[in-house]
């Protein structure tokens, strides 16, 4: 259904693209997010309340963080109580992907660091993903952080499982901001640990590729083997599982059809895990640009607004989905 919250249009600018996309917090309140504003559905906005944030985050303890494009070339990281804004970081050109908190209040952040790149240019070759810890002590920086491989930090979000982890991916390649999955790392808040993973798990920038059930179960993003070169965002073309038994595949064969290969730039999210344990995921269709969602549960398919450009994607709670849709890529 079509959602007007009684305050606003929901309508989001074509022209305001970057961080457009969607988050649900703790107490399933919706936010949407656009380059230089975001509301929470059903609350009129107040002056600098979420003003000019974008990367927009809502924590488990209630905490409302995101990034704030102070000049053309800093960044500051900043929290939000219910009444005011704190910077807690700033960093020189490095730009926000996604924002996470584990149990003891740390916030995590990820972001893309152009400061070794010349004034004029920023390309994956010179870009790096930088990690920012912050917590009560103030904040500090690493590109690799202790126990992941400096330099070989993807471009995505940080990710919390339901035990409270940080998880990261190490992006292997990175001479491209599309890479394949080498490993993933995560912190359970003393040491970090290294999780091997099947060949053929990618990744793609301003989206979360993989995620968690409640019972902690992991969905990831694969093209299975398969890659269509024809495709401006190479769809993947399978999921991979792991959860008590090891790692578990699921392909065409299996009944999975292209997925996550519209354009990255249009969805915060493109693999969510609902609380029933079904994993959602944006289509993609090797005709169209756009190709709606669908779920899949391990054995079924089941694909939902057909045609539809799907630029924000999330899960409350209660188990109800949210996405934030439109009928072209420039609407």
């Amino acid at each position: 259904r079509v959602v007007d919250d009684g305050v606003r249009d929901v309508e989001v600018p074509a022209s305001w693209y970057r961080g457009r996309g969607l988050s649900v917090d703790r107490d399933g309140g919706v936010w949407v997010n656009a380059e230089m504003m975001a509301y929470r559905l059903g609350q009129p906005n107040q002056p600098g309340w979420a003003e000019g944030r974008s990367g927009l985050t809502t924590t488990a303890d209630g905490t409302l963080w995101g990034g704030l494009e102070s000049s053309p070339d800093d960044w500051t990281l900043s929290s939000f109580d219910g009444e005011s804004w704190t910077e807690r970081a700033t960093l020189d050109r490095a730009q926000v992907i996604g924002i996470a908190t584990t149990p003891d209040g740390t916030a995590w952040a990820t972001m893309a660091d152009s400061s070794q790149c010349p004034k004029d240019v920023s390309t994956p070759t010179c870009r790096r993903t930088l990690l920012v810890r912050m917590d009560e002590a103030g904040a500090s920086t690493s590109f690799g952080w202790e126990g992941a491989e400096p330099g070989r930090l993807a471009w995505h979000e940080p990710v919390v499982s339901p035990d409270g982890d940080l998880w990261l991916v190490d992006g292997g390649d990175t001479e491209t901001e599309v890479a394949s999955v080498a490993a993933f790392y995560h912190y359970d808040g003393t040491d970090w640990h290294t999780v091997t993973v099947p060949e053929g798990l990618t990744t793609a920038p301003n989206g979360q590729s993989f995620g968690f059930g409640p019972d902690g179960t992991l969905w990831a993003a694969t093209t299975a083997g398969r890659v269509d070169s024809d495709y401006p965002f190479v769809p993947n073309y399978g999921l991979a599982r792991l959860d008590d038994s090891g790692w578990t595949v699921f392909t065409e064969a299996d009944g999975v059809q292209a997925w996550g290969g519209q354009d990255p730039w249009t969805a915060s999210d493109y693999l969510q895990v609902a609380t029933d344990g079904t994993v959602w995921v944006t289509g993609a269709d090797d005709r169209t640009d756009c190709a709606g969602l669908a779920t899949f549960d391990g054995t079924a398919w089941t694909p939902y607004l057909p045609g539809y450009c799907i630029r924000g994607l999330g899960t409350t709670p209660a188990g109800n989905v949210w996405v934030l849709a439109s009928e072209s890529l420039g609407r």
